[in-house]
């Protein structure tokens, strides 16, 4: 397994392990040089989930979308902008990595053999 960064928080550590034992699992092969990227891809994949905590809690609590901004504004709940940022870009990481069904399905195409009656 590859090896967790020391520096993670412990929600990072247990997220980390889960993940690159879920990849592996899977049959992707890790590199030491995918630390950066997954160290990336764990620390969106947590700050999407506490922003969505935040927005269920402010739903639940009747807040909803908006919220009274500093200056008496009614402007909508920050962390939808955030929550949105960190999921966009969590899904280009894991697309970068070939994560997501789109790119997994172009890095596990088999060309058809010559002649086959399904080929393009």
């Amino acid at each position: 397994m590859l090896a967790t960064p020391k520096h993670l928080s412990a929600d990072g550590k247990k997220e980390w392990r889960s993940l690159v034992a879920r990849l592996e699992e899977a049959g992707i092969a890790l590199h030491t040089l995918d630390t950066d990227a997954l160290e990336v891809v764990v620390t969106l994949r947590i700050r999407r989930r506490f922003f969505s905590k935040i927005i269920e809690d402010a739903m639940r609590d009747g807040v909803a979308y908006y919220c009274v901004g500093t200056n008496g504004a009614v402007a909508p709940h920050p962390a939808f902008s955030q929550e949105k940022q960190a999921a966009d870009t969590l899904y280009k990481y894991l697309g970068a990595l070939g994560l997501s069904p789109k790119t997994r399905a172009e890095l596990l195409k088999i060309e058809a053999p010559a002649g086959d009656e399904l080929s393009l």
